[in-house]
């Protein structure tokens, strides 16, 4: 885990924004691809840990002036454009890898776990029990595999597959975004 010394008089930085370095596991720098590299930007590349970090180069709909990817040379990168779209599948893939190729760490800390989570899990392993009973009253195996097909939905919110656009805005409403 990456720990960086916190100043609070640094221009520039957001401290509740520097406070949420010390413990993530995966950071998204998004940089503006299309203006030169900045004071900032090298203080902020600095302080990121390229094992945690994802440069998200920004603004890829415009001629590029910079490359904020070499700041962190050994972290994954992806050029987009919020405005057309392009690169999104890319950001989705490299989040994606990260996190379910095992490339977190969870650290000393153990997984943590959100209450929504919880509240899948439950329900998931709720259905998987309901599941089993069927299994042993015999009941027909295509009314077990619709118990299994919900409890694969419910765990299917946690990870992503199966996540509507309002659970999206609100897992995202969560995250602390600040440069």
């Amino acid at each position: 885990m990456f720990t960086p010394a916190i100043n609070a008089d640094e221009p520039g930085f957001a401290v509740r924004s520097l406070r949420s370095l010390e413990g993530a596991d995966l950071v998204l720098w998004v940089t503006d691809g299309s203006t030169p590299i900045s004071e900032e930007d090298h203080r902020i590349a600095g302080r990121l840990d390229h094992a945690s970090a994802l440069v998200v180069v920004n603004k890829a709909d415009l001629p590029q002036v910079s490359h904020p990817e070499r700041l962190l040379p050994e972290a994954p990168y992806v050029r987009l454009s919020c405005l057309t779209g392009q690169g999104i599948e890319q950001l989705e893939d490299q989040i994606r890898s990260k996190v379910l190729q095992g490339d977190l760490s969870l650290s000393e800390r153990g997984s943590v776990i959100s209450t929504r989570h919880r509240a899948l899990f439950t329900e998931s392993l709720g259905v998987v029990d309901r599941a089993r009973q069927a299994l042993l009253d015999d009941l027909t195996p295509d009314l077990v595999a619709v118990d299994l097909q919900e409890a694969i939905y419910l765990l299917g919110q946690v990870t992503g597959d199966t996540a509507s656009e309002e659970l999206l805005d609100t897992i995202f409403g969560q995250f602390c975004i600040g440069k």
